[in-house]
């Protein structure tokens, strides 16, 4: 079996996704946004999402805001984006994550939530 080159993998990922410095583009209204590529977050910003998202309070802006960054967040909410509207442009960047993990083109990622899940079922 071959070394897995994960230099390789990441470069070929960013350039299926367009990432560059670890940030996914996607355009609205002829502008070019963009996010954090969730394969480059570390694990303080990953708990960090995590606890934002498990807040009873948590709202979709601030996910939003999370992933896109303040100043580029009011960018988007500047040009008529709304958070619901950044909820769907990461549901699609994930959808099309799992095709290209169904294409062997990328491994597959376990969140907290999933490998919690898996440690209750042992």
């Amino acid at each position: 079996m071959s070394q897995i080159d994960l230099d390789a993998i990441l470069a070929q990922r960013a350039e299926a996704t367009g990432a560059e410095e670890g940030r996914i583009p996607f355009t609205f209204k002829g502008e070019t946004f963009t996010f954090r590529d969730p394969m480059m977050l570390d694990d303080e910003d990953q708990e960090l999402l995590e606890d934002i998202a498990d807040s009873e309070d948590a709202r979709l802006s601030e996910i939003a805001e999370f992933w896109m960054g303040e100043e580029e967040w009011e960018r988007f909410r500047s040009a008529g984006g709304t958070a619901p509207m950044f909820r769907y442009i990461i549901e699609e960047n994930s959808r099309r994550e799992q095709e290209a993990d169904a294409a062997g083109k990328s491994s597959a990622r376990i969140n907290r939530s999933q490998r919690r899940a898996a440690g209750r079922k042992r």
